[in-house]
């Protein structure tokens, strides 16, 4: 389900037509054999569900508390898909472990968005950040009115209840996944891809945060739920940068 999901989020044009929508999100289902059932009504409720979703992630208000725009407004060619990075880590030849981030977090990731459960699960965390490179790759870099944005999106389906995926779900499930880590790891790796790519670039003129969208739980008719946003500081950024460069 996540591969065809991704898949799907990563071809579909956002703004087209819903005929066209609908035939793209189709396809795919097809593609991956996602929707089949014992009867024919059976399976249009489930391609229907879909169909409600994607409809729901797209119309969705971005952020949650401003509700200034949504995906639905963003042309492809404002769009980067699956954006790899790379960048080289311990360039001055000190291995350390990851708990030495939890302390860098400790002292620069403030806002809402903080989460002391993770941070203490990370300061008594024993592995060992390893030599050479970072990579990775983010769902979704898009840029709207000359803010830059990463989305990452998720399948999960955390118990199976909607009020699951309100904030204090969210953060649940974004602590026990190690989310809030790979998120500002993301945008270190999205800072440093900006800084080679604009001449005047400047983290708090360009960079507009990163959101995690549940999928399963994005629901219009209770705004937030299933939305996740954090623009962490240009300190923490930073820092962070500099702890693993």
């Amino acid at each position: 389900t996540g591969d065809c999901l991704h898949s799907l989020f990563e071809t579909l044009d956002f703004r087209a037509p819903d005929a066209e929508r609908r035939q793209v999100i189709d396809e795919a289902l097809d593609r991956f054999r996602l929707c089949r059932a014992s009867t024919a009504e059976l399976e249009a409720r489930k391609r229907e569900a879909v169909h409600h979703m994607v409809d729901s992630v797209l119309r969705a208000k971005l952020p949650p508390q401003t509700g200034t725009f949504s995906l639905s407004e963003i042309p492809m060619a404002a769009r980067r898909s699956e954006l790899t990075f790379h960048f080289p880590l311990h360039r001055g030849g000190q291995q350390k472990q990851t708990s030495t981030l939890a302390e860098i977090l400790d002292l620069h990731w403030t806002g809402p968005a903080r989460n002391e459960a993770f941070l203490s699960r990370l300061k008594h965390s024993q592995k060992v950040i390893p030599m050479g490179f970072m990579t990775g790759s983010i769902d979704l870099l898009f840029e709207r009115a000359g803010r830059f944005y990463i989305v990452d999106w998720k399948s999960n389906s955390l118990d199976g209840f909607a009020e699951s995926f309100d904030q204090d779900g969210l953060a649940a499930e974004m602590a026990v996944s190690d989310y809030y880590l790979q998120y500002l790891i993301y945008t270190v790796a999205v800072d440093g891809f900006l800084r080679q790519s604009l001449t005047d670039y400047d983290y708090e003129r360009h960079f507009g945060g990163v959101f995690y969208l549940f999928l399963r739980g994005i629901d219009g008719k209770h705004p937030g739920r299933g939305i996740f946003h954090d623009r962490p500081s240009a300190a923490c950024v930073q820092a962070l940068a500099n702890e693993l460069m």
